[in-house]
C-alpha cells in the first residue's frame, strides 16, 4: 500500500497507485517537508528549539518517550495521527523540497487515506479475506480488490447485500431480492445457491455471519428468529421466537460463539448460545444509545459494540452498557464498527464534526477510534479524508489498513496502516481463538 502513496524511485507522490485512485499527495509531500526540515540540519540538543527538537517534542506520543530520529518521529505520528496534529502542520519547512498544491490546507490529523473505485454502483457491504483482498458486494455483483486496491475479477451473478467468509475461504453472499444465500468455493469456481427459510413474514436475507465451524447464521427483514445452516445449506437450528417483539436485524458472534442479535424496534437485543437457545433473562437492554441497532461487533474479551443512536459498549452477555456520545472521538451519526488486533474499536461516521465547524476543511464523514474501555483515542474531530462520502461499512485487514465503504460514491477508502493488524476473516479468528487479535 505504501507504494501507492509515493514512489521511492522517483521521489514523488502519488506512487504507483491503480487507475482512478485518489492519493493524498499534498499530505504526503507536506509530511516529507516537515521531516526534511530536521534531516537537513546538523543535529540538535533537547530543548534548543531547532527543527529537530521541535519535531521530536511534538511527535512524542501521550505518556510516551520522545523520538530521537526522524524515522521514529514519523512512526509516532503515524501511530498517533491526531496528537499535536495542528502544531506539527505549522512547523517551519524552509526550502521545502516537495511541492504542495495551490490552496493546500493542512489536515486536521495525519492519517493518510487512499480512495479506490469499485464498480459502477455503490456497494452494500465489504469484507476482507485471509489474503488481504477486499470484497465488496453491490446490487450489480461482487467485486474484488487486491490488498493494494487493484481491481480483480467481478461476479455479476452474486449481486447481494452482505458478504462473509468461512474458515476454509469460501465466500458467502446474501443475494439481493431473494431468499437465497450463495456460497462460492475458495478456488472461485461455480457457486452453490441455497434457498433459505424465513419467519415472521420476512423476505430475503439481511445480516449474515459465519462461525468458527463454517456454519452460516442469518436474519431477514421483519424476522423474529435467527437461522443457522451448515456448509451444505441445510438448516441446523433456528432460534425460538423471542416472545418480546424483537425484529432481528443484525448479528455478530463472540469468542464463545454466542450469537448476538440486534433489534430494530427498540434498545433491546438478545444472545443465542451456540445451540441456538436463549440465555435466561432475555432480552437484554443496551440503553438508549443503541436504540434501533444498526450494527454489532464483538471483541476478543467478549464485549459487544453496538451502533445505534450512538456507540454503546456492553461488557459481556448480560453485562452493563456504557453509552459513548458525540463528540467523543469524533462520533457523529455512526454507521458501523470493527475491531482491530489491539482490541480498539473503529467506527465509521456518516457525517463529520468538522463539517459543523466554520473555517476548517469539511468532509462527508470520518472514522473514530476507541480503546477497549471505550475511551476515545481519536480527537473530537475523528480522523477525516476529503474523499470520504457518507461511509456505511468498515473493515480492518491483516496489515492494519482501515477500509470504509462510501455510499455517496462507488468507492472504498483505505486509511493506510492506521490500525493494529487483525486476523482475517472474522470466522478464522473464531476458529483458532484469535478473534480481534493480531495475526
Amino acid at each position: 500500500m505504501a507504494a501507492n502513496l509515493a514512489s521511492y524511485v522517483r521521489g514523488t507522490s502519488p506512487g504507483d497507485a491503480p487507475t482512478g485512485a485518489l492519493v493524498p499527495s499534498d499530505e504526503v509531500n507536506e509530511m516529507a517537508n516537515i521531516l526534511a526540515s530536521c534531516v537537513n540540519t546538523r543535529g540538535y540538543t533537547v530543548g534548543d528549539k531547532t527543527p529537530c527538537d521541535n519535531l521530536f517534542s511534538l511527535a512524542t506520543p501521550p505518556g510516551g518517550t520522545a523520538p530521537t530520529n526522524t524515522f521514529a518521529a514519523a512512526l509516532d505520528i503515524a501511530k498517533h495521527p491526531g496528537n499535536n496534529a495542528a502544531l506539527i502542520a505549522v512547523l517551519p519547512t524552509p526550502q521545502a523540497p516537495f511541492p504542495t498544491s495551490a490552496g493546500y490546507v493542512a489536515p486536521l490529523d495525519w492519517t493518510l487515506a487512499i480512495t479506490f473505485p469499485i464498480g459502477p454502483t455503490v456497494a452494500t457491504n465489504i469484507a476482507i479475506d485471509a489474503g488481504g483482498d477486499l470484497w465488496a458486494v453491490a446490487p450489480d455483483g461482487l467485486y474484488e480488490l487486491s490488498p493494494t486496491g487493484v481491481k480483480q475479477t467481478s461476479y455479476s451473478n452474486l449481486a447481494g447485500n452482505t458478504v462473509a467468509f468461512d474458515p476454509s475461504g469460501n465466500i458467502w453472499v446474501a443475494l439481493s431480492g431473494s431468499s437465497q444465500i450463495a456460497k462460492m468455493p475458495a478456488n472461485l469456481s461455480t457457486p452453490a445457491f441455497f434457498n433459505v427459510t424465513t419467519s415472521g413474514g420476512g423476505v430475503g436475507v439481511g445480516a449474515l455471519a459465519i462461525d468458527g465451524s463454517g456454519n452460516a447464521w442469518y436474519t431477514c427483514p421483519a424476522c423474529t428468529t435467527v437461522t443457522e445452516i451448515d456448509t451444505a445449506g441445510t438448516v441446523k437450528a433456528a432460534s425460538p421466537s423471542n416472545g418480546g417483539g424483537l425484529i432481528t436485524t443484525i448479528l455478530s458472534i463472540d469468542p464463545s460463539e454466542n450469537v448476538w442479535v440486534g433489534n430494530i424496534t427498540d434498545s433491546s437485543f438478545f444472545v443465542l448460545q451456540p445451540n441456538a437457545t436463549l440465555f435466561p433473562s432475555e432480552p437484554f437492554s443496551c440503553g438508549s444509545g443503541c436504540g434501533r441497532s444498526a450494527f454489532i461487533a464483538n471483541d476478543h474479551a467478549g464485549q459487544g459494540w453496538f451502533i445505534g443512536n450512538n456507540l454503546t459498549l456492553v461488557s459481556g452477555v448480560g453485562g452493563t452498557a456504557t453509552s459513548i456520545n458525540s463528540p467523543s472521538g469524533g462520533i457523529f451519526n455512526p454507521s458501523a464498527v470493527a475491531i482491530d488486533g489491539a482490541g480498539s474499536a473503529w467506527v465509521a461516521n456518516t457525517n463529520s464534526i468538522t463539517s459543523l465547524t466554520p473555517d476548517v476543511p469539511t468532509t462527508a464523514g470520518s472514522i473514530s477510534q476507541f480503546d477497549t474501555t471505550g475511551t476515545a483515542i481519536s480527537p473530537d474531530t475523528g480522523y477525516a479524508s476529503n474523499n470520504l462520502s457518507t461511509p456505511q461499512s468498515i473493515a480492518i485487514d491483516g496489515s492494519g489498513n482501515v477500509w470504509v465503504r462510501n455510499t455517496g460514491t462507488a468507492t472504498v477508502t483505505a486509511f493506510v496502516g492506521a490500525a493494529t493488524p487483525v486476523v482475517t476473516p472474522f470466522s478464522v479468528g473464531l476458529a483458532n481463538g484469535t478473534l480481534g487479535q493480531k495475526p
